[in-house]
């Protein structure tokens, strides 16, 4: 009977947790990720414990690079990076999506 107060108790702890980061990363996109990808042309993707910018023919991967590129904040390159406080991932795997107006798909060659 205990183990499942624990267990109950532990589940609402994660559940917090996971709350708290969702919000926090919906302000890290709308504050940081759309202005840089609005700035630069860039498109972000992310999933399955990965996330990349497409501009152009280019393409940056999150295990690309030591540093912030296309002119990117070291504030969001070091939020994308970091991990996450729920799941073994790192922030910038867990954003939503966003390709911005201006981005044009490269042609195929």
């Amino acid at each position: 009977m205990r183990m499942n107060r624990y267990m109950r108790q532990l589940e609402a702890i994660r559940l917090a947790a996971q709350e708290q980061e969702e919000a926090l990363l919906k302000s890290i996109r709308t504050d940081l990720l759309i202005p840089f990808c609005d700035r630069v042309g860039a498109k972000f993707t992310a999933g399955m414990g990965t996330w990349m910018f497409r501009r152009g023919e280019s393409t940056q991967h999150s295990f690309e690079h030591d540093g912030p590129f296309w002119g990117m904040s070291k504030m969001l390159y070091v939020l994308l990076h970091a991990e996450s406080a729920y799941c073994n991932n790192d922030l910038g795997s867990l954003m939503e999506d966003y390709t911005p107006a201006s981005y044009k798909e490269p042609k195929d060659v």
